[in-house]
């Protein structure tokens, strides 16, 4: 990532998708990518649906030394609330193996001053589980496996330069789609069969894989660097556990590929999104997807894209533009937010291997962050602050919630316009919406705050 931050994202997904759970796959060292490029392009493909992705906590023994650290010096208040919220946001989305309230799983995880108790970690947690505790950093980039996962890949992609293809031989579907961006389109789509015939020449140089289920969490399907032809695909879409979304994700991720003016400026989800203009869609990586949609017989939108012009053929509303930018807004937030996660993961990362200069370098970003976001980076000693893996998995979760919040936005009442703007119906929707949730900072005005801090760095954040 760089200053300025070209990473775009596509989140949402339809309606009848929902990912099997990942087993977690140990990797050897010599097969795993290095840290996360900068400015990557980064987008969930239509793949993921809300209820996916979940909290998760760092393992006993990591939780313990940042505990008893006496270097830190983090408060044991301060800590076991740390804690508190984690378990909190997980038992809203029934993610604990105990029955008990988080008050008494606390009180039970430390027992006396100085000490946490094993025992009872163990049971609020399903610790045999790796989607709910937080193991390795060393398997959130890495390449595919080779025996089983890309051969699968490798047909999958084979029948998705197909589909690209077959595209650009549909004159009328293109017009249907496009417009009279239709020639431009058909170009667009011989671009992308070509970049996934490249990649599949080399799947190590080019794809990598999350197979710590990072990924997931946050509810990031995958980037495309567009400087160094890189795809990154969430395990699922590695391992083709549905092979319709796999190729749909990587001619997605492709059409980012094929040219830098393709961006994310309308997710397939999107409210609006069948609607936008000619000149929008042909630099929307997601309206690639709808020929190839069409194809596999999973298209929301049959028919006349046409501009300005919702499903069922009615003008786009007042409420349809206000519910659109309100979108627009939140998935900025959870843009900027995974971003933050994955600034603070690699520089755990790199401080576990013993390099604190990413950290030194964001020292001053990764304290407004921490204050920000709960983390206890500014709650340590000031001349032993790092970023531990319960800061990691914080604002992991923070992402998290961001995306959950993308989903939710929907089923929020339209406000009565009365005499509010446009932009104040906008900001009225999306305070509902956290407020409903109460899940990032349960208080109105720091989760604008968040909020807000979030927007204003969308693109914007560096990497370790």
């Amino acid at each position: 990532m760089t200053t300025y931050h070209s990473r775009q994202r596509a989140a949402g997904a339809d309606s009848t998708s929902a990912a099997a759970h990942v087993k977690s796959s140990q990797r050897p060292d010599d097969n795993r990518k290095i840290a996360l490029p900068d400015a990557m392009r980064a987008h969930l493909p239509a793949v993921m649906t809300a209820s996916n992705p979940k909290f998760r906590l760092p393992e006993f023994s990591s939780v313990k030394s940042t505990y008893t650290d006496k270097k830190l010096k983090i408060g044991e208040a301060t800590l076991q609330g740390r804690v508190t919220r984690l378990l909190e946001r997980m038992a809203a989305e029934k993610r604990l193996k105990s029955k008990d309230s988080v008050a008494v799983i606390i009180s039970k995880i430390f027992p006396a001053p100085g000490v946490m108790d094993e025992v009872a970690f163990n049971d609020a947690l399903d610790t045999g589980k790796r989607s709910v505790i937080y193991k390795s950093i060393a398997d959130s980039h890495t390449t595919v496996e080779a025996k089983v996962d890309k051969p699968k890949l490798d047909t999958a992609m084979g029948d998705a330069e197909k589909l690209c293809a077959n595209a650009a031989k549909n004159a009328a579907g293109l017009t249907e789609v496009f417009g009279s961006k239709d020639k431009d389109a058909k170009t667009f789509y011989g671009t992308i069969e070509k970049k996934i015939q490249d990649v599949r020449k080399d799947m190590d140089k080019f794809v990598t894989t999350d197979y710590n289920l990072d990924d997931k969490e946050v509810g990031l399907g995958g980037y495309a660097f567009f400087p160094t032809q890189e795809i990154h695909l969430l395990t699922q879409v590695a391992q083709v556990t549905d092979p319709k979304k796999t190729k749909i994700t990587v001619i997605h991720e492709c059409a980012h590929l094929a040219d830098a003016t393709i961006d994310d400026q309308h997710y397939y989800s999107d409210h609006g999104f069948e609607a936008v203009p000619e000149n929008e869609k042909i630099t929307n990586a997601a309206h690639f997807e709808e020929l190839p949609r069409r194809e596999l017989s999973i298209s929301n939108f049959p028919g006349t894209l046409k501009p300005g012009v919702m499903s069922g053929g009615k003008a786009a509303t007042r409420e349809d533009n206000v519910r659109s930018a309100a979108g627009k807004h939140m998935r900025k937030a959870w843009d900027a937010a995974v971003d933050t996660f994955t600034l603070v993961r690699g520089v755990r990362k790199e401080a576990m291997a013993g390099n604190d200069k990413p950290y030194k370098k964001h020292e001053s970003l990764l304290d407004t962050i921490s204050k920000l976001e709960d983390l206890t980076i500014h709650e340590q000693a000031k001349k032993a602050r790092t970023v531990t893996d319960l800061d990691m998995t914080i604002a992991e979760s923070i992402a998290h919630s961001f995306h959950v919040l993308r989903h939710t936005m929907a089923a929020i009442p339209f406000p009565a316009p009365g005499k509010l703007t446009d932009d104040q119906l906008k900001d009225e929707l999306i305070a509902q919406n956290i407020s409903k949730e109460n899940n990032l900072m349960k208080d109105p005005a720091r989760d604008k705050k968040l909020t807000d801090w979030m927007v204003a760095h969308y693109r914007k954040l560096p990497s370790a």
